[in-house]
């Protein structure tokens, strides 16, 4: 027992000496996540503002998309849990002969070791360019004349739970292509500089899927809500009908977003002294699309 608490106290030991180490290398994807979720909301939103190297909003943000990656991973593995079982007793209850023509189907393929390689690129290509950058393109969204139809009308403006259920397909595109790279690096690669090569590919577009996962957080979840005010600090009063969101909060200035006489306008005033009076919270591409906020054609 003696030497069981010493070796736990030893352990302690070490893991307190590192902790700082520790910890800087899990707050470094906090920060990571959380800039590029901000970064591309704000490019979303068409303002334009620096942001600071070092800033405890990455930090929240960041915190906010694992968590709702979290909440979200459980739910994934129901739904995979409810689509496989029927196809595993499927498979019990087939005949012995199709049965073995289906495993030996599989072994052929298992057979070519180019197939698990040109297939685990191909797969997170296609989710890149044809699911997880589309967010990418869209730019000064608050103050555009005509945005793009489909996307925005199939996704952004879906509502909540489609946007949610999206976002959680994309986490299953990512999720399937972190599998396929699994089971790629534990089967042993044919020698050669071409599979060193496609491995290689298969890590980055792998890298590159994962960072597009908070962008597409940052847009679809987190930036779809802004808080509307009621009157903004230095402006004259709105006028009838017209509305004002609170965009951006910097350490210096806030930004906003005025709709008024058919018109929108993003304003930005020094924070010093400034009193933001909260009304309500608004999903902002459904509002801006809508009179006092529909732009002139």
């Amino acid at each position: 027992m003696a030497d069981l608490w010493r070796d736990f106290t030893g352990t302690l030991d070490s893991l307190a000496g590192k902790w700082t180490g520790y910890a800087a290398l899990g707050t470094f994807p906090l920060y990571l996540f959380g800039y590029l979720a901000l970064r591309f909301q704000l490019y979303t939103y068409g303002v334009a503002t620096n942001l600071d190297a070092f800033d405890e909003k990455y930090l929240f943000a960041g915190c906010s998309f694992l968590v709702f990656l979290a909440m979200w991973i459980p739910s994934i593995l129901l739904l995979l849990t409810v689509v496989m079982a029927p196809l595993y007793w499927g498979y019990r209850i087939m005949p012995a002969w199709l049965r073995s023509r289906l495993r030996s189907t599989v072994s052929r393929w298992r057979s070519r070791p180019y197939l698990p390689l040109v297939g685990g690129c191909l797969l997170p290509l296609l989710l890149i360019q044809l699911v997880l950058r589309q967010c990418v393109l869209l730019s000064n969204m608050l103050l555009r004349e005509r945005p793009p139809e489909f996307w925005i009308s199939s996704v952004l403006l879906a509502g909540d739970i489609a946007q949610a259920f999206y976002f959680a397909g994309l986490l299953l595109g990512a999720g399937v292509s972190v599998a396929v790279l699994v089971y790629v690096r534990r089967v042993p690669p044919p020698p050669g500089t071409v599979s060193t090569l496609l491995t290689a590919s298969m890590v980055l577009l792998v890298a590159v899927e994962f960072l597009l996962l908070p962008v597409n957080y940052g847009i679809l979840i987190r930036g779809t809500s802004l808080p509307r005010v009621s009157q903004i600090e230095n402006k004259e009063k709105l006028a009838s009908g017209g509305s004002a969101w609170l965009v951006w909060e910097s350490k210096e200035t806030l930004t906003y977003l005025v709709c008024e006489n058919n018109s929108r306008t993003m304003i930005s005033i020094p924070k010093k002294d400034s009193r933001v009076a909260v009304t309500g919270y608004d999903d902002i591409f459904r509002a801006v699309g809508q009179p006092p906020c529909s732009m002139p054609k």
